[in-house]
């Protein structure tokens, strides 16, 4: 059953992916966006993101969204966003 499960969510990531990365409307969107902002913001955007992922699959990992609506929910946005805070010297 594990297996149909995985690939259930594998044929799910690939179609929502393929959504994002055919969509010509999302892509002039990222361009006028850029365009306001200067390569740092875009780096550091990007680190940020990464940082974002790896907490989100730390507590994924160690099953913490069982936790759901906690404060301790390692995944919960509000968790990921203080620790990014935190990282960042932002309040």
């Amino acid at each position: 059953m594990d297996n149909d499960i995985n690939k259930s969510v594998e044929n799910l990531l690939l179609y929502k992916g393929r959504l994002i990365k055919s969509s010509k409307r999302y892509r002039e969107y990222v361009k006028d966006r850029l365009k306001e902002h200067s390569v740092k913001d875009i780096v550091e955007a990007f680190v940020m993101g990464a940082v974002d992922g790896m907490i989100y699959d730390v507590g994924s990992a160690l099953d913490f969204t069982k936790q759901k609506g906690s404060i301790d929910d390692v995944t919960s946005f509000q968790y990921r966003k203080r620790i990014i805070r935190k990282l960042w010297g932002r309040k």
